[in-house]
């Protein structure tokens, strides 16, 4: 029989010093992509050239360096407003897709094979929940 797991279930329970773990280090990585697309942002003609010295093509540094900036910067996202009243809605998006992000552990039958696959559902149906559902287990 299957279990649902969800947040109020108390089926996926983490110790809270692994979930301040967690945070410090999203916070870390943030930081850490959020600098780098500054710095490719602020000077893409510097990172142009050290990608053409890694051997990359000189007329695609340029558009790599301004690419990655924007992908590291904005996390792969990018939202466009049409006018200065549609910033508030769009950062309030942002944030609640940040927000609404869940891991779970799942615990396997002894006698599952090499390919499974995971079906989740959320109460209520007012979210549409985007995941990986086939998955290769190795070692079986």
């Amino acid at each position: 029989m299957a279990r649902t797991a969800g947040p109020l279930t108390g089926s996926v329970e983490m110790p809270s010093w692994k979930t301040l773990l967690n945070h410090a280090a999203a916070l870390v990585v943030a930081f850490l992509f959020i600098a780098a697309g500054v710095y490719k942002a602020i000077d893409p003609y510097k990172f142009a050239n050290l990608a053409h010295n890694l051997l990359v093509w000189k007329d695609w540094t340029l558009p790599l360096a301004l690419g990655l900036a924007v992908a590291e910067t904005t996390a792969g996202a990018a939202t466009f407003c049409r006018s200065s009243g549609e910033i508030a809605e769009a950062i309030e998006k942002v944030f609640s897709t940040i927000g609404a992000h869940y891991s779970v552990t799942l615990a396997l039958p002894e006698r599952s094979g090499k390919n499974v696959e995971v079906g989740l559902d959320a109460e209520g149906g007012s979210r549409t929940l985007s995941y990986r559902t086939h998955f290769f287990l190795q070692g079986r």
